[in-house]
């Protein structure tokens, strides 16, 4: 039986996260390698330190540790919710904003430290030149997640799937496995469909018409222009003056009723009363 998660990622979100975070760990401990050999290469006629060049490049780039994940799954998010120009230039200069502050407080209290200066001295020796490579870190970090994003996004749902009775719905935390026979009733919602189950629903990126088309072969009905139920879920009709108004489901959701929907449920009860 499919789960609701009102709250938290599901197991599959989770295990993106740290997908993400193991390849952006490998690839920050190549660049401080490749830094860490260019300078030693750049320096070894004058004795550079290698163990000292490691630390430096290390220190230097630790707050990306933690950034580059964060800036990938970013990426990943904005290119599946698609929320428009406007809102992703905001959230990219939030993030952008909040990276560079962790950035200037390693530089400010880790990389001071270590070379034995004041935060104010460290900060004033690092020109536009030093922070190139942040940029360039965080602009590859968000294109690549918006790759990812829409890569993924762009894979359709696998036949299999629905003809197992599966439903994959995609949020913007978590990915859920719907199984059809769960499904009590759908509602559309602008760009999405609400799948209704008695534990919970599911906000399902699809157009109506396209679920009517996939949810018909499952036994479902259309009884508004925006409701889909489950035609041997429903519990009651309620009547009203003289014509169906509403459809009384499991769990106690109630459903409108629209004038070609009464014709629907006429007939389905006409064919349920023939077959008993």
């Amino acid at each position: 039986m499919a789960t609701a998660h009102p709250e938290g990622l599901s197991e599959r979100s989770q295990g993106a996260i740290w997908a993400i975070a193991r390849v952006t760990t490998l690839l920050w401990i190549v660049t401080v390698g490749l830094f860490t050999l260019t300078s030693y290469l750049d320096t070894r006629s004058s004795g550079g330190d290698m163990l000292q060049i490691v630390q430096i490049y290390a220190l230097g780039f630790l707050p990306w540790l933690i950034a580059t994940p964060l800036t990938v799954w970013v990426g990943i998010d904005q290119a599946r919710r698609r929320p428009g120009w406007v809102r992703i230039a905001v959230e990219t200069i939030l993030l952008a904003a909040g990276i560079t502050f962790i950035v200037l407080a390693n530089m400010a209290v880790i990389v001071a430290a270590y070379w034995g200066v004041t935060a104010g001295d460290m900060l004033a020796a690092n020109s536009f030149r030093e922070w190139i490579w942040d940029i360039l870190i965080f602009a590859v970090a968000l294109l690549s997640g918006h790759v990812l994003g829409v890569i993924r996004g762009q894979v359709p749902h696998a036949p299999q799937d629905e003809e197992a009775g599966k439903i994959v719905v995609r949020s913007a935390h978590r990915v859920d496995i719907v199984d059809i026979d769960d499904v009590i009733a759908a509602t559309a919602q602008g760009n999405y469909v609400a799948l209704v189950t008695e534990n919970g629903e599911f906000l399902h990126r699809a157009t109506f018409a396209e679920m009517n088309a996939l949810l018909a072969r499952h036994g479902f009905v259309q009884v508004h222009r925006s409701h889909l139920v489950r035609a041997d879920a429903i519990v009651s009709v309620r009547r009203g003056s003289g014509r169906a108004q509403t459809v009384l489901m499991p769990g106690g959701r109630e459903f409108p009723v629209s004038a070609s929907g009464k014709r629907v449920l006429e007939q389905l009860l006409e064919v349920q009363h023939a077959a008993a």
